[in-house]
């Protein structure tokens, strides 16, 4: 659990605990067999809290301003709206650009791999459910 998501439950009894460890986009290269920085194109990552929420973020780092960069990004999604965030993703990067989608990153018996690029990605989720906005 991370320090964000310990705030919401406030005084709740819940007593969260955070405990370091390996992140989910570790979990997720992975579940890819690849690592961060692999390939030729970039060789920088931007790790990036969620975008086309509904309390859109437009401070400096918003989306549009980490995609000028072209580095590999890895976006924690939940609550993502993926339609509009491929949709400011193409206007820097190339119809071809790899995009992985990666669902309960390191567990076992639940993880899934959608894989895809900048231009076919939104239709190869079409009828796959991947949860992205609840």
């Amino acid at each position: 659990m991370y320090y964000e998501q310990t705030i919401k439950f406030g005084n709740k009894d819940l007593n969260p605990e955070i405990v370091p460890g390996v992140s989910c986009f570790n979990a997720a290269n992975a579940a890819l067999r690849k690592g961060i920085t692999y390939g030729q194109a970039a060789h920088s990552v931007i790790l990036t809290a969620t975008f086309g929420r509904e309390d859109a973020y437009d401070g400096p780092d918003n989306i549009e301003s980490l995609a000028r960069h072209q580095a590999t990004m890895a976006f924690f999604t939940m609550f993502t709206d993926i339609e509009k965030v491929i949709k400011k993703l193409s206007i820097h990067y190339p119809q071809d650009t790899p995009v992985a989608i990666v669902q309960h990153a390191g567990y076992r018996d639940k993880e899934r791999v959608i894989i895809g690029s900048i231009g076919n990605i939104v239709n190869r989720l079409k009828g796959e459910n991947p949860r992205l906005n609840t």
